[in-house]
């Protein structure tokens, strides 16, 4: 049986280098993505992603594998000793950008893993869309907070 791979693309009106800070830059990730972190998206970093700005919230891990600005970011995150990995490609096509999100090593039976791709899924195309919102329109769109199971 072949792995589920989780993709979202969009095409994003700003260069690649200004996608690729996005992301790596708490600053501006928090503002359209997880609303708290605990550091910058740099290759061998390890950093804390939170549901929540609460003193309780939720926890996950991320341990960044290569940080190549402008071009890619691979990561690990989730559970430490099931994490599945994460790639942010950022492709300039001129002066615009094609951001590139695949997730791949979802664990657990066919039906657990079936529901964390879906989620997945869904989650990576609102983090797109939200990412084109930011960097287009400087439109901060709290996707994590908003998220319904």
């Amino acid at each position: 049986m072949t792995e589920p791979l989780v993709s979202a693309a969009t095409l994003i009106e700003t260069n690649a280098n200004a996608c690729y800070e996005a992301f790596a830059d708490p600053t501006q990730m928090c503002r359209f993505w997880f609303p708290r972190s605990t550091g910058r998206l740099e290759t061998g970093a390890r950093v804390s992603w939170f549901l929540s700005d609460a003193s309780d919230a939720i926890e996950i891990p991320v341990r960044v594998i290569s940080a190549v600005s402008g071009t890619e970011i691979v990561l690990d995150w989730g559970d430490p000793d099931a994490p599945t990995r994460v790639t942010f490609n950022f492709e300039d096509r001129d002066g615009q950008t094609v951001i590139r999100i695949t997730e791949t090593g979802h664990a657990g039976s066919g039906d657990e893993k079936l529901a964390t791709v879906l989620d997945s899924q869904g989650g990576f195309n609102q983090l797109v869309i939200a990412a084109k919102a930011w960097l287009e329109h400087g439109v901060a769109v709290d996707i994590v907070s908003a998220h319904v199971t």
